[in-house]
Protein backbone atom coordinates (compact mmCIF):
# COMPACT_ATOMS: atom_id res chain seq x y z
CA UNK A 1 0.00 0.00 0.00
CA UNK A 2 1.21 3.42 -1.32
CA UNK A 3 2.03 6.45 1.27
CA UNK A 4 -0.33 8.16 -0.81
CA UNK A 5 -3.56 5.74 -0.44
CA UNK A 6 -2.84 5.97 3.00
CA UNK A 7 -2.89 9.72 3.13
CA UNK A 8 -6.00 9.66 1.02
CA UNK A 9 -7.80 7.83 3.70
CA UNK A 10 -6.42 9.52 6.61
CA UNK A 11 -7.85 13.30 5.30
CA UNK A 12 -11.43 11.52 4.10
CA UNK A 13 -11.34 10.02 7.78
CA UNK A 14 -10.46 13.08 9.72
CA UNK A 15 -12.69 15.05 7.22
CA UNK A 16 -16.02 12.45 8.30
CA UNK A 17 -14.73 12.54 11.76
CA UNK A 18 -15.15 16.55 11.23
CA UNK A 19 -18.39 16.51 9.83
CA UNK A 20 -19.98 14.37 12.80
CA UNK A 21 -18.23 16.64 15.34
CA UNK A 22 -19.56 19.65 13.32
CA UNK A 23 -22.87 18.62 13.85
CA UNK A 24 -23.12 16.30 17.10
CA UNK A 25 -20.27 17.69 19.29
CA UNK A 26 -19.61 21.21 18.32
CA UNK A 27 -17.82 22.15 21.31
CA UNK A 28 -14.68 20.26 20.76
CA UNK A 29 -13.95 22.93 18.24
CA UNK A 30 -12.29 25.80 19.94
CA UNK A 31 -11.17 27.54 16.72
CA UNK A 32 -15.04 27.41 15.51
CA UNK A 33 -15.86 29.96 18.21
CA UNK A 34 -12.94 32.25 17.30
CA UNK A 35 -13.80 32.14 13.54
CA UNK A 36 -17.60 32.81 14.34
CA UNK A 37 -16.22 36.04 16.80
CA UNK A 38 -14.06 37.48 13.95
CA UNK A 39 -16.05 36.94 10.83
CA UNK A 40 -19.26 36.51 12.02
CA UNK A 41 -21.51 33.96 12.89
CA UNK A 42 -22.48 32.18 9.45
CA UNK A 43 -19.43 33.01 7.93
CA UNK A 44 -17.50 31.90 10.70
CA UNK A 45 -19.04 28.27 10.30
CA UNK A 46 -18.96 28.33 6.39
CA UNK A 47 -15.10 28.85 6.95
CA UNK A 48 -14.44 25.97 9.67
CA UNK A 49 -16.34 23.84 7.90
CA UNK A 50 -15.34 24.68 4.61
CA UNK A 51 -11.59 24.24 6.01
CA UNK A 52 -12.16 20.63 8.15
CA UNK A 53 -14.68 19.52 6.40
CA UNK A 54 -15.17 20.26 2.51
CA UNK A 55 -11.29 20.94 2.36
CA UNK A 56 -10.00 17.28 3.56
CA UNK A 57 -12.62 15.22 2.06
CA UNK A 58 -12.25 17.02 -1.20
CA UNK A 59 -8.32 16.78 -1.35
CA UNK A 60 -8.31 13.09 0.22
CA UNK A 61 -10.37 11.83 -2.47
CA UNK A 62 -7.86 13.49 -4.93
CA UNK A 63 -5.03 11.73 -3.91
CA UNK A 64 -6.62 8.42 -3.15
CA UNK A 65 -8.08 8.90 -6.77
CA UNK A 66 -4.53 9.86 -8.26
CA UNK A 67 -3.02 7.28 -6.01
CA UNK A 68 -5.56 4.55 -7.59
CA UNK A 69 -5.69 5.65 -11.06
Amino acid sequence: MSFNVILGAGLIGFGCISLYATFAKPHWFKKREAMKKFWGDKVGKAVHFGGYVVLPIVAGSLILLNAVL
